[in-house]
């Protein structure tokens, strides 16, 4: 009989940082929904470190649908090349508000303050943008 090997990076612990203000219940719900997901999320950064390996450069989006007892939602997963950090982002079911991000223990990620950073630099970028025009 062979025995599967212990990964301690697919089992990591992680900790959501809200975004959005939602109430403890839905909290808990959508908490719930991302543990029963947080393997293939790990799996699925695994998958992008790869292609980025094999393809520098490369900009890599998995999404992955959870159903939580207050709705489903969607965990965006992508490489943030500025952060050095993988941005594991719980959207809603429009795919439009960010609610969470999830940090994972055994991963470089982006928590809720550089998510904050990145969104006050997008909008000062499109600022400028809006005012200077393009170059």
């Amino acid at each position: 009989m062979r025995v599967k090997r212990f990964d301690p990076v697919l089992a990591s612990p992680f900790r959501m940082d809200w975004l959005a203000p939602l109430d403890a219940t839905t909290q808990d719900d959508y908490t719930r929904a991302v543990a029963e997901k947080a393997e293939a999320l790990l799996r699925s950064a695994r998958f992008m470190d790869a292609q980025r390996a094999s393809e520098p450069g490369l900009d890599l989006e998995v999404r992955l649908w959870v159903e939580a007892a207050c709705g489903n939602a969607c965990v965006s997963i992508t490489w943030e090349p500025g952060a050095q950090a993988f941005g594991f982002h719980l959207l809603d079911d429009s795919l439009r508000d960010r609610l969470a991000c999830i940090v994972f223990d055994a991963l470089p990620c982006v928590d809720a303050r550089e998510s904050d950073r990145q969104l006050d630099s997008l909008v000062e970028a499109m600022r400028r943008l809006r005012i200077d025009g393009p170059d």
